[in-house]
């Protein structure tokens, strides 16, 4: 559970609301959410939740997370370039998801093989038989 603010219980409703925006669900559908499991919002006396206390959240502890990549929030922030380079620098991703991936990716992998093994098996009689009725010549 990352840490947002001392308070354990804030902390607590933080890293849920972080959970929902993960999931990908609208200002409004988190606060359905929220009154659903009875979270009450700490910092309004009727303990009520808006999709504006929701998304002032969000603003202010960066919550804008989907899928492990950052999103920006604002689309009249982003210039658009056809010539737009992309650098990945990090993948959050479990272990156990990591390990089954690559268990996938290996299992994957071995049509690749059969094929490359046929090609080399062509080319190796191919360059034999070559070979052969040069030597005999």
């Amino acid at each position: 559970m990352k840490i947002y603010v001392q308070d354990a219980h804030a902390n607590k409703q933080i890293n849920t609301i972080a959970s929902f925006v993960e999931d990908g669900l609208s200002d409004s559908e988190i606060t359905e959410k929220l009154l659903n499991i009875g979270f009450r919002n700490l910092a309004r006396g009727d303990g009520s939740w808006s999709a504006s206390d929701i998304k002032g959240l969000r603003e202010q502890f960066k919550l804008n997370i989907v899928e492990g990549f950052n999103v920006v929030s604002q689309k009249d922030n982003v210039v658009f370039n056809k010539t737009s380079e992309v650098s990945l620098v990090d993948i959050k991703m479990p272990f156990s998801s990591m390990v089954i991936f690559m268990v996938k990716w290996a299992i994957a992998s071995i049509p690749a093989i059969v094929i490359l093994l046929l090609i080399g098996a062509l080319v190796s009689t191919y360059a034999t038989v070559i070979l052969g009725l040069l030597v005999n010549r």
